[in-house]
């Protein structure tokens, strides 16, 4: 197996803008997209066709497909049944979504007297992520944002009532687990919700659904679950689950090293590994984790 480099944008593969921030990559309908924002607030999706061969380059918002608002932070690219949403926030905090359902774009604005009234999303400083996801049922989409609080609110759409709901995280919400200092990141392992994020004192939470109507929260790092070191600050973890049946907890140290604290499911027990101090710690920490970036 070979690695291959392409150019994306700025007359690469299209003639897009370039970016600021980060971008976010996705499969929908046998497409690869490639979300990202560019200086004016523009939320741009560079796409492959594996039909024709082709890439393409749309602008979703901002007088594009959807006339939803500039954007401040994002995106974040989700696939919701037949569905694919662009996710980001505008200047006031809004959580504003732009969606394709194989018929046509439309926009909606999902806090802030929106679809719910979760609170307006902190803007400013390192916070960048609407984290999008389904839960194992894949009957609920949600998204889920830092509020100008510190609180962590998921508002998802739930098809069984076929309504939108509100739930609070954190901070004496469905848990007791501090204010957070990060966006969160979600992920679902097996039949569990798992919410993820940085605290002020560099210790990272996971909150999380058992699936049977019960939530929890754990600290991971910092003589938690693990001894894994104080995150850096301004910093968010990224949670993810692999192949062997482990759960994994990654993020940037305060050493700048990249750790992995993971629930090992086969073991029943819990590890911490850390990956490297190098160069590639940094370029892993900028892009794969997304955890300096400043919007």
């Amino acid at each position: 197996m070979s690695w291959n480099m392409q150019q994306i944008n700025a007359n690469g593969l299209t003639n897009g803008p370039q970016t600021v921030g980060y971008p976010y990559v996705s499969v929908y309908n046998n497409q690869q997209h490639v979300g990202y924002r560019d200086s004016k607030g523009n939320i741009w999706d560079s796409f492959y066709r594996p039909d024709t061969g082709n890439w393409n380059l749309q602008q979703i918002n901002n007088g594009g497909v959807t006339n939803g608002p500039a954007a401040v932070a994002g995106p974040f690219v989700g696939v919701y049944q037949d569905q694919v949403h662009f996710a980001y926030i505008d200047a006031a905090g809004n959580i504003m979504d732009s969606w394709y359902n194989g018929n046509g774009w439309a926009v909606q604005k999902i806090n802030a007297g929106g679809n719910t009234s979760g609170r307006a999303a902190l803007v400013g400083g390192p916070v960048s992520l609407v984290s999008i996801w389904t839960d194992p049922s894949n009957t609920q989409q949600h998204f889920t944002y830092l509020g100008n609080d510190s609180a962590i609110y998921d508002a998802f759409w739930n098809s069984k009532s076929n309504g939108w709901e509100l739930q609070k995280i954190n901070a004496g919400g469905n848990t007791s687990g501090p204010a957070a200092s990060s966006s969160p990141f979600a992920c679902v392992f097996h039949t569990q919700q798992h919410v993820g994020y940085q605290a002020g004192s560099g210790d990272i939470y996971d909150s999380f659904y058992d699936g049977d109507g019960h939530w929890s929260v754990q600290k991971i790092n910092n003589g938690g679950l693990t001894n894994g070191p104080s995150a850096a600050a301004g910093t968010y973890p990224y949670i993810w689950v692999d192949p062997s049946n482990t759960q994994q907890h990654s993020y940037r140290g305060s050493d700048q090293a990249i750790y992995d604290a993971y629930w090992d499911s086969n073991k029943n027990t819990w590890t911490l590994q850390k990956l490297t101090l190098s160069p590639l710690a940094a370029w892993s920490a900028r892009w794969y984790l997304n955890h300096d970036v400043v919007e």
